[in-house]
């Protein structure tokens, strides 16, 4: 068997506040995600979701275990890896193209006005390529951090709630966008949402976390074709309905869970 691209190992995370109690965020949390796939983790509020995202990126530091990306121990922030939150991050005093060539300049390519302007194409802003945050709907924001994202080509996407802030007509429109993207390149993705049906319609794999400590409590492989079929169709399939009840079945008493 390849070696996975993402692995966690026994991965604990605690944090200690010097005024209140120490808080364990994350227990023993073991995870492959193999090259080329998208993983999904889902679980109630305060289970140590993103927490797992920030080690992967480097961010935070495990207070035992670790992660690897690649065989390599992730033991700092790495350049590999492209990561996307629920705000779209975008620079007001940039325009959308010089947004989009932010981590290009970082990594100093030399062609990164090309590389922007052909990721605002893909992400169909070719015609917004001058405008500035205030100027653009909260849909285009993220669409320029979809572009901003893949273009600096990472191994890994780490994705935290990205199309969590958006109206339901605009979020499946995204959904669909990043799928289409992502079938062009098939980065490793290692993605956070609370919407079952997003998780479902995006995922290889959907894992269901535990109450806090966050713990793996199942793992549940997404047995649907792709490309997959527009969310509204998806959603009326007896598998995706399956799926869905079973996932749901191993979340709900977790989020029954109130401290």
């Amino acid at each position: 068997m390849p070696e996975p691209k993402i692995r966690l190992v026994n991965i604990g995370i605690t944090f200690r506040p010097r005024d209140r109690e120490a808080v364990v965020a994350v227990q023993n949390v073991s995870l492959a995600v193999e090259e080329g796939s998208i993983v999904t983790i889902v679980g109630p509020s305060g289970c140590g979701k993103s927490t797992i995202l920030n080690a992967v990126s480097g961010l935070l530091t495990p207070s035992s275990g670790y992660a690897e990306i690649g065989g390599q121990r992730v033991s700092g922030i790495r350049h590999d890896v492209g990561y996307m939150f629920a705000r779209d991050g975008m620079m007001p005093w940039r325009t959308a193209l010089r947004n989009v060539e932010f981590g290009l300049e970082v990594r100093k390519i030399a062609n990164r006005r090309d590389v922007a302007r052909d990721w605002l194409r893909r992400v169909g802003l070719e015609k917004f390529e001058d405008h500035y945050r205030h100027e653009l709907s909260q849909g285009m924001r993220q669409r320029v951090a979809v572009a901003r994202t893949f273009a600096i080509d990472p191994d890994v996407l780490l994705m935290d709630e990205p199309f969590g802030a958006l109206d339901s007509q605009t979020r499946l429109l995204l959904q669909e966008l990043f799928l289409t993207v992502w079938e062009s390149t098939r980065k490793t993705v290692l993605f956070v949402t609370h919407d079952l049906h997003e998780a479902i319609f995006l995922s290889d794999v959907v894992v269901v976390f535990t109450n806090r400590p966050g713990r793996v409590k199942s793992v549940i492989p997404i047995d649907l074709p792709r490309p997959r079929v527009p969310p509204a169709e998806l959603a009326t399939a007896t598998e995706f309905r399956d799926i869905y009840a079973r996932i749901w079945g191993d979340l709900r008493d977790e989020v029954r869970v109130f401290e």
